[in-house]
């Protein structure tokens, strides 16, 4: 009778090894929730910088200010959906800006030149026409 248990158990053991390798490994599924509220969070920043550009474009060829409203350019997302915290926007120069968001797992976000995961700042640039 214990040569037949010793097997299924091998197996339970087995999966249970596995499940647990792969929660180690990936981090489970708090660790997935997190991963897609940032990648939310990177997609709103990305339509910010379209913001940005298209209200430099209708309001004289040079970086705004502030991410206003206008007729001609409605405003994406400006606030965070999980916590209300508005995105943060800079004017850095005639020609460079950043928005920027909290994240909570900024290391495991796609690497990009443009993306500091420390400051959680997108980069970008404008040129006029």
């Amino acid at each position: 009778m214990a040569n037949k248990a010793l097997p299924q158990f091998l197996l339970c053991a087995g999966v249970a090894a596995a499940l647990a390798a792969g929660f180690w490994l990936i981090g489970g599924p708090e660790i997935a929730r997190m991963e897609n509220r940032d990648q939310r969070r990177m997609a709103d920043l990305h339509a910010l910088q379209g913001h940005v550009t298209c209200l430099a474009r209708t309001t004289g060829k040079a970086l705004p200010q502030g991410l206003d409203e206008t007729r001609d350019c409605p405003a994406p997302q400006l606030t965070d959906r999980l916590t209300d915290e508005p995105y943060r926007y800079a004017r850095l120069s005639e020609s460079a800006y950043e928005v920027c968001a909290a994240f909570e797992l900024p290391e495991r976000l796609h690497p990009s030149p443009r993306f500091d995961a420390e400051t959680g700042c997108l980069h970008g640039t404008y040129t006029p026409d």
